[in-house]
């Protein structure tokens, strides 16, 4: 099996669980048009991220890297940014 087919698949997966979840589990219309919207951004960030492995493989790791502290990051710094923790 190919890289593309297996990036395909795990998108399939990914996008179509999540996909059922938006309309499974949220009601009202204004959450779905926010759930949306997020559904639509990381269609775009994952769409970008398969292209930089394809087309540019050895900035791949490092972008992954630094999106993976980010996230990290906006774990521990949620507090300050959002404004109290739960």
């Amino acid at each position: 099996m190919t890289d593309r087919k297996v990036l395909n698949l795990i998108g399939a997966f990914i996008f179509g669980g999540i996909g059922l979840v938006i309309l499974l589990q949220i009601h009202q219309a204004s959450y779905r048009i926010e759930a949306g919207l997020f559904f639509l951004l990381i269609g775009i960030a994952y769409y970008a991220l398969i292209w930089i492995y394809r087309k540019k493989h050895g900035a791949f790791i490092p972008l992954l890297a630094f999106i993976g502290l980010i996230a990290i990051a906006l774990v521990f710094l949620q507090g300050v940014l959002f404004g109290g923790a739960h």
